[in-house]
Order: structure tokens, then C-alpha cells, then sequence
């Protein structure tokens, strides 16, 4: 039904250049939007380690099985996902809309977080994304994003 492109002028970008890119609206219908939004934001994956204790109750089950255990406390890691920097501009609104193109820039900040897809000595990730949101009432609004690399020092 609906398609929503985003082209960038470059695939790299470093801290304090601009990113400029342009949407492209193509609707099989026209649809009516109450605005549509445009946003880039970082967000960051981190591993955490816990430590809990084991339950007597399953210390009990493993001794019954003869699982030896030197311990009563259990690592456990986990995920927690979070936003490090969000901006969003409104680029159109109110109105109807069927193909139509737009042109939205972004300014990265000075002291930007650069790309990582592997975890390194901080237990992080980080992913930068180029979001576009049309926000169309009593239905599901559309949604496109775009992944952009920041590169790093």
C-alpha cells in the first residue's frame, strides 16, 4: 500500500557534518496525515551482568540430582536498549498526501557516539537511525528508517 523511501547524500558521516536527505512518498491512495516526522537518534545496547542467588528450593533439586555447586549466587546477563540522543523535526503538516518528496537535514553533534556492532571494552553498541513517521488518525501510522554510520575519531 504504501512505500516510503529515504535517500542520504553520503553513507559515512563523521561529528559535526550535516546530514541531508530527502523522503519520497509514494501511496497507491492519497492518505490524509496530520503531520509527518522526521527524526535521527542513537540507540545504545548494553550488557549488564547481575549477580543473584540461587532459590533453596532448586539448590535442593540439584543436590537431589548430584549437580555439584561451589557457589549460591548466579551471573546472569541482560540486555537494556536506550536512546542517547533523539532529535525530531516536523517536515510536513496536516494535510493529504500521495507522492510527494521532501528534504530534511540533521546536524550530528560535535561529541557524537560513532557507530559499534560489537560489543567492545564498554559492553556497548550503538546504532544511529534515520526515522520517518506519518502520523495518520484512526489507523496505524507508516513508519521507515534508514540506518546511517558515524564514523569515529
Amino acid at each position: 500500500m504504501a512505500e516510503i523511501e529515504i535517500t542520504t547524500d553520503k553513507q559515512d558521516y563523521s561529528s559535526d557534518e550535516v546530514i541531508l536527505a530527502e523522503i519520497t512518498l509514494n501511496f497507491k491512495k492519497p492518505v490524509k496525515a496530520r503531520k509527518i516526522i522526521a527524526s535521527i537518534c542513537c540507540h545504545e545496547k548494553k550488557k549488564v551482568k547481575n549477580q543473584t542467588t540461587i532459590p533453596p528450593d532448586e539448590l535442593r533439586r540439584q543436590r537431589e540430582l548430584g549437580i555439584p555447586f561451589t557457589t549460591h549466587l548466579r551471573e546472569v546477563e541482560t540486555f537494556e536498549e536506550s536512546i542517547a540522543y533523539n532529535v525530531e523535526k516536523e517536515i510536513a503538516k496536516e494535510g493529504i498526501y500521495q507522492n510527494e518528496k521532501f528534504k530534511v537535514f540533521f546536524e550530528i553533534p560535535k561529541k557524537c557516539i560513532p557507530t559499534s556492532y560489537v560489543m567492545g571494552h564498554d559492553n556497548k553498541v550503538h546504532k544511529w537511525k534515520l526515522k520517518i513517521k506519518v502520523d495518520v488518525p484512526l489507523r496505524l501510522d507508516l513508519h521507515a528508517e534508514k540506518e546511517i554510520f558515524l564514523t569515529g575519531l
